[in-house]
């Protein structure tokens, strides 16, 4: 697999691009100029965790971060990383973190009053 690591880090740094959109691996795949089945077989090969996995987890770091350093409602957290739909989106949080969005954004608010 020739350019495999030069490829994968062209697909990472599209989806770390477009955190905002709904990203499809059919679309990460044809910027990259792959089949979207032979593309996922090398990100996972190559990352250990699926296309899908990284692509929610990325977003829910950066919700992280928003819910800990802005103001922001949780709503537009939630469609400023492509979510649509409200609990779609705190439950992959929760998922992903163990705790709902507001839970996370209420402990880094308690840290901080200390």
């Amino acid at each position: 697999m020739i350019g495999t690591t030069s490829t994968i880090d062209r697909v990472v740094f599209y989806i770390e691009s477009h955190l905002e959109s709904e990203l499809r691996r059919e679309e990460i795949a044809a910027h990259v100029h792959y089949h979207v089945d032979y593309l996922t077989r090398m990100f996972k090969k190559e990352k250990q965790i699926s296309m899908k996995e990284y692509i929610i987890r990325q977003k829910m770091q950066k919700a992280r971060i928003l819910l800990q350093n802005t103001n922001y409602p949780v709503s537009q957290i939630a469609t400023q990383l492509g979510y649509q739909n409200l609990s779609h989106f705190s439950f992959a949080y929760k998922k992903t973190t163990g705790r709902s969005p507001m839970e996370d954004r209420l402990s880094s608010l308690k840290a901080y009053h200390l």
